[in-house]
């Protein structure tokens, strides 16, 4: 009895020995690199704390954050609520000690470039390797040489060579949407009563259906007409499901899908929405193959317009062949599952950024009507010029820059990542900084890039920084022709500064074909239609001032949730009313 007695005993004491010579190992360590450490008592990876510190941020803030300086950059979403804070309080970078691993937390800019620049020191993280592979190996999902082979082959086909397709199909998309937004066909708002007139709630669903519908023409050669469908959530839904709609529901759950099989989710006392995801996670594999092989013969064949799935399948079909063609590869091909993987990150990626780029977007301009009607002055001006084509991207663009300033803005506001992850594998590396400071990171350590933070902070982007002013894309140099609409040029930000689409060798390779689309929509929607909110009952009664509803629209925008990417919490409480504009009738004549 007395031997089980001291067994029981002994084991908590063994934990708590254990637990405190891991913290203090690691406290060490991270002491040797001269930054300021912050410790959490806790792993923020051990499953309990995860699924508990969420809820539980009030409790463990007031009673042990006085204790451990590390519990509030410990808790998931910590970067979305505290924008620079932390980083004015302990530095532009630091260290979280915890039990398990250490976390370097760095929104200096000149050291995210380093970090980012040297993929071989700082390799992709293990945690996003996990996630991203779940479907097939891809670009994200890779380090090392598969990385670089990968790379080589999907890179070129994000090229000018699609761009025209993007620009040209979106455009279709959106002047169909605002068909529908000047119609009174849009069900009905709670609060504004019947079918009002240009009146939606809907937008953020308008604009994942333009993203859906356009990757689905640019990627894999099916046009489908614009039409207000959200992802199936039903089991008839699922039953009809494409390929885009599997990885949008699987992109928008991927955790789930990564932590439950789908043989479980399809248990009949599982919710909807969870069986629905099941049956996706099924069906996925084989969409994706069948569409594959109907590509493959459209390649070898007759065929039709390239788009980016028949042209990976043709780049690495001739590679393995031996093709004269492969000299665009070098003899590299992808295998089925590479080509399964990066259609599913092309899709998921390129879906879900884009359209809540775009939601934030018509949500921020309706919110900011001069910035709306600062955008719009230049459509109008390079829409009006004698010859010009709404359809000619390689003319349009270039002459843009406030229409991209609108997305840059917005994602330096809310990116898709409110950080970017690395790993530093053990023992570590020196950094050396142009201040003349230099540093060891020991590792093994998770790297994190608070890019937010660094987007947020005033000596870099001024005193109005935490401001949505789109204004500040746009280079005042007299050179550049400043206040003159369609000659203006943006400005390049300083390395690391700004990293929404990441930054060094694994850039992402969809940035331009993001902005060429972005682009396209406001120009399609804005040159016929303005946004603004929707003035709806107070509690009294009484209906809002417009400046109320500005200052509501704004602030449900900002709201945010983390998923597959950053997106809004609550999208159906941004209401707005489309109106159109006179000068709609004017530039279609014209262009």
């Amino acid at each position: 009895m007395g031997i089980i007695l001291l067994a029981i005993l002994a084991w908590p004491s063994y934990m708590i020995l254990s637990w405190a010579w891991s913290l203090f190992h690691n406290y060490r360590a991270a002491k040797k690199s001269g930054l300021p450490v912050l410790v959490c008592p806790f792993s923020p990876e051990l499953m309990p704390y995860m699924i508990l510190k969420v809820p539980l941020r009030p409790y463990l803030e007031k009673y042990l954050g006085p204790m451990f300086s590390g519990i509030r950059p410990s808790i998931f979403g910590w970067e979305m609520i505290d924008k620079t804070t932390v980083h004015d309080t302990h530095g532009e970078t630091f260290i979280l000690c915890t039990p398990d691993v250490n976390e370097v937390w760095c929104s200096d800019p000149e050291l995210s470039n380093i970090i980012l620049s040297r993929r071989r020191d700082f390799p992709q993280s293990q945690a996003t390797i996990r996630v991203m592979q779940t479907f097939g190996s891809n670009i994200l999902a890779s380090d090392g040489d598969v990385w670089a082979r990968q790379r080589r082959l999907v890179v070129p086909n994000l090229n000018e060579r699609i761009m025209g397709e993007v620009w040209g199909s979106t455009m279709e998309q959106t002047s169909q949407m605002v068909d529908l937004l000047l119609s009174s066909k849009l069900d009905g708002v709670k609060g504004v009563g019947g079918n009002a007139e240009g009146v939606s709630d809907q937008n953020i669903e308008c604009a994942r259906s333009i993203a859906k519908n356009v990757l689905g023409q640019v990627g894999y050669g099916e046009s489908r007409p614009f039409q207000l469908r959200g992802l199936p959530r039903d089991q008839e839904a699922a039953a009809k499901m494409t390929y885009v709609d599997a990885v949008g529901l699987c992109g928008e759950l991927i955790i789930v899908c990564v932590t439950l099989s789908s043989w479980l989710l399809k248990m009949s006392f599982m919710p909807n929405m969870l069986q629905v995801l099941g049956i996706a996670m099924d069906k996925l594999p084989n969409l994706c193959k069948d569409m594959i092989e109907e590509r493959r013969k459209e390649v070898h064949g007759s065929g039709g317009r390239e788009n980016f799935m028949s042209m990976l399948i043709r780049m690495s079909d001739d590679s393995k062949m031996g093709r004269e063609t492969s000299k665009e590869t070098g003899g590299l091909y992808l295998t089925e599952d590479e080509i399964m993987g990066n259609l599913f990150v092309f899709t998921a990626a390129g879906y879900d950024t884009t359209a809540n780029a775009l939601g934030f977007a018509v949500s921020f301009l309706a919110a900011f009507p001069e910035w709306q009607v600062w955008m719009q002055e230049e459509i109008d001006s390079v829409l009006g010029q004698p010859g010009a084509d709404i359809q000619d991207y390689a003319s349009l663009f270039p002459k843009l820059p406030r229409c991209l300033a609108i997305m840059l803005e917005v994602l330096r506001l809310i990116p898709p990542q409110p950080h970017l992850s690395r790993h530093l594998p053990a023992p570590g590396v020196n950094v050396h900084l142009e201040s003349g400071k230099s540093h060891f990171l020991a590792g093994p350590a998770n790297v994190y890039i608070n890019h937010l933070a660094t987007q947020y902070r005033k000596s870099i982007w001024g005193p109005d920084s935490h401001d949505f002013r789109p204004g500040r894309w746009i280079s005042q140099s007299p050179e550049h022709n400043p206040g003159k609409p369609g000659q203006e040029v943006h400005i390049t930000p300083e390395k690391g500064t700004y990293l929404p689409f990441s930054g060094g060798p694994r850039i992402c390779p969809g940035m331009k074909m993001a902005e060429v689309e972005f682009v396209a929509a406001m120009v399609r929607i804005f040159s016929r239609v303005s946004a603004e909110p929707v003035c709806m009952p107070k509690e009294n009664g009484e209906l809002e001032t417009m400046e109320q509803a500005r200052e509501r629209t704004y602030m449900v925008a900002s709201t945010t949730q983390q998923r597959i990417t950053t997106q809004m919490a609550n999208p159906e409480g941004v209401i707005l009313r489309w109106v159109k504009r006179e000068s709609e009738a004017r530039l279609s004549t014209s262009v």
